[in-house]
């Protein structure tokens, strides 16, 4: 593979990876809005969320850390808009 398509190839990756970055953020933010109304259950939402992040592979991007605090952020009560 030459230089120009290995630099190409890591732009695409990091905007792939940015874009299931935010799509994850959104599915969060989503869930908890769904356990604020009463609509779905914190521990489901939450495996839900885990077993997404596992299968975008965000896990091995970003470490289990970050993708917890990704969640935790969503789920928190006193966000202003």
């Amino acid at each position: 593979m030459s230089v120009t398509m290995r630099v190409l190839q890591h732009t695409v990756d990091a905007a792939l990876a940015s874009m299931a970055l935010d799509s994850f953020g959104l599915r969060c933010w989503a869930r908890a809005r769904l356990v604020e109304h009463g609509m779905m259950f914190l521990q489901e939402a939450v495996d839900g969320l885990q077993d997404a992040a596992v299968c975008e592979r965000l896990i091995d991007l970003l470490g289990q850390d970050a993708v917890q605090a990704i969640m935790a952020a969503a789920f928190e009560r006193d966000q202003t808009c």
